[in-house]
Parts: structure tokens; sequence; C-alpha cells
């Protein structure tokens, strides 16, 4: 599974890992969403 992040033109991806069951983990979704923050941050 990919979490990827568009911003103007460009496309970040923020995070990958293999999903083994239905539900995503917190975890995973926690560091895609910090990541997420931090490209947003960067780009002001």
């Amino acid at each position: 599974m990919f979490y990827a992040f568009a911003l103007g033109r460009r496309i970040y991806l923020l995070h990958g890992f293999i999903k083994k069951t239905q539900t995503t983990p917190k975890k995973e979704l926690d560091i895609a969403r910090q990541r997420q923050a931090e490209v947003e941050k960067r780009n002001k």
C-alpha cells in the first residue's frame, strides 16, 4: 500500500508498506500524516 500526496505539480510518496489485514494500522497512518505535514511545512 502506498500513501501519496499532491502539492502543486508534484506528487510525493509519503509511505509504503505491505498491508496484511483489512484495516490499516494506526502506526502506518501516523507515519504518512507526519510526512505529509513535513512536506507541507517545507513548501509554504
